[in-house]
């Protein structure tokens, strides 16, 4: 299990992943919670990093995309273990 209270994968002054993030997968890795997400171009692509999750839990912050003018929500279709998700939206 992964709790994650502060931190970043991303650097928010350039708005790319940390380099020693970059390529990290975490294949084993069954359980996440405390992740804080915002809209960020490479944002879906951090639960790739996680293909074998089953439990997740995270909060979304900024659901507003403003290159689409939409709101979003992150890609799971991959997720082939999943069991149940708890996600909290927060404004």
């Amino acid at each position: 299990m992964l709790s994650i209270k502060s931190g970043s994968f991303f650097d928010l002054d350039v708005d790319e992943p940390i380099q020693t993030t970059k390529d990290a997968r975490l294949e084993n890795l069954r359980f996440l919670e405390k992740l804080v997400l915002t809209y960020l171009k490479d944002t879906e692509d951090i639960f790739k990093r996680f293909p074998n999750l089953q439990q997740p839990s995270f909060s979304l912050k900024e659901l507003w995309d403003c290159s689409t003018e939409r709101y979003w929500f992150p890609k799971l279709d991959f997720l082939n273990e999943l069991e149940s998700l708890k996600v909290e939206f927060e404004v």
